[in-house]
């Protein structure tokens, strides 16, 4: 889902109860989730605002025509009502991603799962102005490709048994949003803790607030030192072998260094934080990263 892409967003209204049966539950879930990602990206948001907890589905208008929605909405017992896009997102305080970390081996079932816990545990974590969001599309072939292996190795198999092999599991990211960063890692933690099946290590990554270019200004003050006063030390014997056009080189280097550190600085350089803002001003949130080797967060839903 790219800036200029049409976007549609469904608000879920309670309508009757989850049918808590593990079965089929996520034989509806599936059924949402392959036909949510059939033409891209989809993204679950979930936020809590003056009027309580609120879910949403976000997606392409041309994703409409699989009735999305309408599946989903018939597996967590409510019925779709199209909103307004939400344009404060990017204003929160904090905004965290969930990322993986190397583990030894982790199992979590997600046999006899009470499809109701989650929204239970979210709804005591989740203070007035935080959100989640779960973006997910569908693996490619490349990808499932280098991921069987990759988990028959992790489990010691050379056929592995696990919910993430299904044919209608899909590749997630995970966001989220609060008041702090403390806030948004324990809000995560809670999150994985009560998402079925997931047994993956994980931590929390905060986007920079400077560009890397920011770098460059001590990089080339020390260039500019080292070009000043490091040089003419040089014993003859080395010295001899410099070309004497390389000092200007290295003033011009170091000049273009420092120019860009004070851009970034300056904040005329858009950092990551600050383009993640804008695009959850939009709000766009971007699509799980291609990833060979290394498991995407293949979740079964």
């Amino acid at each position: 889902m790219f800036q200029g892409m049409e976007q549609r967003i469904f608000r879920l209204a309670r309508a009757g109860g989850i049918d808590t049966n593990p079965t089929t539950f996520t034989q509806r879930a599936g059924t949402f989730a392959s036909a949510a990602t059939n033409t891209g990206q989809a993204t679950l948001l979930t936020r809590r605002e003056s009027s309580g907890l609120n879910g949403y589905l976000i997606l392409p208008a041309a994703a409409l025509g699989t009735n999305a929605p309408l599946h989903l909405a018939h597996t967590v017992g409510a019925r779709a009502e199209e909103v307004q896009m939400p344009e404060d997102l990017g204003d929160t305080p904090a905004i965290g991603t969930l990322n993986y970390k190397p583990s030894p081996a982790l199992r979590e079932t997600q046999s006899g799962i009470d499809p109701t816990e989650l929204p239970r545990i979210l709804a005591n974590a989740m203070p007035e102005g935080s959100w989640v969001a779960v973006t997910m599309r569908k693996p490619s072939n490349k990808e499932r490709k280098f991921y069987t292996p990759w988990l028959g190795n992790r489990l010691g198999t050379a056929v592995p048994t696990h919910h993430s092999t299904s044919p209608t599991a899909v590749v997630v990211s995970i966001t989220a949003g609060g008041s702090s960063k403390e806030e948004v890692t324990s809000l995560l933690s809670q999150v994985t803790a009560g998402l079925p099946g997931f047994d993956l290590d994980s931590g929390v990554r905060f986007a920079p607030t400077k560009h890397a270019l920011f770098f460059g200004l001590p990089v080339g003050l020390i260039l500019a030192a080292a070009t000043l006063f490091g040089l003419p030390q040089l014993p003859a014997e080395y010295a001899a072998y410099i070309p004497a056009s390389i000092s200007p080189i290295l003033y011009a280097i170091s000049g273009v260094a420092v120019i860009l550190g004070l851009a970034a600085l300056a904040g005329r350089i858009a950092s990551p934080d600050t383009k993640l803002r804008n695009q959850l001003a939009q709000p766009v949130f971007a699509p799980p990263a291609s990833r060979r080797g290394r498991p995407l967060s293949l979740i079964h839903i």
